[in-house]
C-alpha cells in the first residue's frame, strides 16, 4: 500500500506545493512518529545481543543458497513493481493518450484496488501451497506488464496495471514467509536483509525504466520488466524449503515479522 500511497501522496504535493514540500512534510511526520515512539511505546528488554554478534548472524544467513534465489525474487518483484509505475505515467501522459499529472494520479489511486488481494494470500496459499502460489503471481504479473505494453486502449491498460498489482500483492506476503522460514533461527537476520534488497529494487526500478524509456519503445520498457519477474520465476525452482509440509502463511508472518 506504501508504494502506491506514496506514489500518490508526492505526486499531489508536487503538483499543489512543489517538490521541496514532498520532504518537508515526511520530515514533520517522521518528527511526530518518534516523539510518539518515544512516549506510547514501551522500552522492551534487550535479548542480549550484539551487533557485531547481529552482523555474524547475518553472514551465516547469507550462506543458505536458498534465501540468496528468495533474496533475487524479492529484487526484481520490487524493481518491476515501481519501474511499472514510472513506465506507466510515461506512457499515459505520451501523445498517444495525452493524460494530465491530475489524471495519472487517478490511476495510481485506482492501484489500491489490486493491492487489497494480499489479505487473500493467507488462503490461497493453505489451499495450493506457497510455492505454487508465489510462481502463479509472478507469471500473473509479469504477463499483465506485457499486456500493458501492447495495451492502446486507455481502460485494458489501467484494468491489467491492477492486476498486475494484485499479482504483485499475493507474491509479496509469500515471500516474505518463505524468506522468514528460510531463515529459522536467524529469520529475524533473515527479514532485515530481504528488507534491504526490495528496498535496492525499489530504487533500481525508475532508474532502470527511465534509461529505457530514452528509446521511446514502451513496449521494450514493459517487457524487459516481465522479463525481470521471469528471472524470480525462474529462481523459486532453486529454493528448498526448510519444511515443504506446512503452509501456514498466518503463522509465518506473525513469527516473520515479530524480529522487526
Amino acid at each position: 500500500m506504501a508504494g502506491i500511497i506514496g506514489q500518490v501522496y508526492s505526486s499531489f504535493v508536487t503538483s499543489h506545493l512543489g517538490w521541496q514540500y514532498v520532504f518537508i512534510i515526511l520530515a514533520a511526520i517522521y518528527l511526530i512518529l518518534i516523539l510518539l515512539m518515544i512516549f506510547f511505546i514501551p522500552n522492551l528488554p534487550a535479548n542480549g545481543i550484539r551487533v557485531t554478534a547481529a552482523f555474524k548472524q547475518m553472514r551465516k544467513t547469507l550462506g543458505q543458497k536458498s534465501l540468496w534465489f528468495a533474496y533475487v525474487i524479492a529484487l526484481v518483484m520490487l524493481l518491476s513493481f515501481v519501474g511499472m509505475y514510472t513506465a506507466l505515467g510515461d506512457f499515459l501522459s505520451s501523445s498517444l493518450f495525452g493524460f494530465s499529472n491530475q489524471q495519472i494520479l487517478y490511476v495510481r489511486s485506482v492501484g489500491i484496488v489490486g493491492m487489497l488481494m494480499s489479505l487473500f494470500a493467507s488462503s490461497l496459499v493453505r489451499r495450493f501451497g506457497m510455492i505454487s502460489v508465489l510462481r502463479s503471481a509472478i507469471i500473473l504479473a509479469a504477463s499483465r506488464l506485457i499486456l500493458i505494453g501492447l495495451g492502446t486502449n486507455m481502460v485494458f491498460i489501467i484494468v491489467m496495471s491492477v492486476v498486475f498489482v494484485s499479482g504483485i500483492a499475493i507474491a509479496i506476503p509469500s515471500l516474505v514467509s518463505l524468506v522468514g522460514e528460510l531463515g529459522g533461527g536467524s529469520r529475524g537476520a533473515a527479514i532485515s536483509i530481504y528488507t534491504v534488497v526490495v528496498n535496492l529494487g525499489a530504487t533500481i526500478g525508475p532508474i532502470l525504466v527511465i534509461q529505457l524509456l530514452q528509446t521511446g519503445n514502451y513496449i521494450l520498457t514493459f517487457s524487459i520488466l516481465a522479463r525481470c519477474l521471469l528471472l524470480g520465476f525462474l529462481a523459486t525452482f532453486f529454493v528448498k524449503r526448510v519444511s515443504p509440509v506446512v503452509d501456514n502463511l498466518v503463522t509465518d508472518q506473525e513469527k516473520s515479522i515479530a524480529p522487526l
